[in-house]
C-alpha cells in the first residue's frame, strides 16, 4: 500500500509540528503547533496534483481571455521586402533605375460576423468550467487526505501520552 509524496511529506510535517517533547528535549515555545487548517492550507499549496489543477484554470482563464480580447481587436499583418538585383532595372515605386528593390505592406481586418470568434468564446467557456470541476475533486482529495494524516498524528499523540502514564504508574 503506498501513499502518495504530497500525503507522506504532509504527515511527516505534522509529525515533526505536533509531537510532544518532554521539558528536556526542547523548551516549549519553540514547539511549532499546526492546526488542521495550516495543515490543510500547507498540503494544498504543495501537493502537485492541486499546483496542477490550478494550472490547469489558470490556462483556461487566459484562453477565455484570449477569445474575448479575439473578438473585439482587428487582425494586423504587416511584411517588407528588400531585394538587390545584378542588373539595375527601371523601378515602378520611385520611377527611378536602380539594382534594389523595396516594398512594404500593411494589412488590417476585421472579421464582424464570425462564427468562428463565437465558438472559440465558447469552447474557451467549456474549458474554463472543466478546468474549475477538476479542481474541485482535486482539492477534496488532498484535504481529506490531510485530515486522515493530521488525526493519525494525533491519535500517535494520544497514544504515546497513555503509554507514558502507564509507565509512570507502573514504575
Amino acid at each position: 500500500n503506498t501513499r502518495p509524496l504530497g500525503v507522506v511529506a504532509t504527515a511527516l510535517l505534522l509529525n515533526v509540528g505536533l509531537v510532544a517533547t518532554s521539558a528536556a528535549q526542547a523548551p516549549r515555545e519553540s514547539i511549532t503547533t499546526v492546526t488542521l487548517r495550516d495543515a490543510r492550507e500547507r498540503a494544498l499549496a504543495v501537493n502537485p496534483a492541486s499546483v496542477a489543477a490550478r494550472g490547469d484554470v489558470d490556462v483556461a482563464a487566459w484562453q477565455r481571455r484570449s477569445a474575448l480580447t479575439d473578438l473585439i481587436t482587428p487582425n494586423v499583418s504587416a511584411n517588407t521586402n528588400y531585394a538587390t538585383y545584378s542588373d539595375p532595372f527601371m523601378n515602378p515605386g520611385t520611377g527611378n533605375i536602380s539594382a534594389q528593390a523595396t516594398s512594404a505592406t500593411l494589412q488590417a481586418s476585421y472579421t464582424i460576423f464570425g462564427g468562428g470568434k463565437f465558438a472559440a468564446v465558447k469552447n474557451a467557456r467549456a474549458s474554463l468550467n472543466r478546468a474549475a470541476a477538476g479542481e474541485t475533486p482535486a482539492t477534496f482529495n488532498i484535504t481529506l487526505a490531510t485530515d486522515a494524516a493530521y488525526y493519525a498524528v494525533l491519535a500517535d499523540q494520544e497514544l504515546k501520552r497513555v503509554a507514558q502514564a502507564r509507565l509512570e504508574r507502573a514504575q
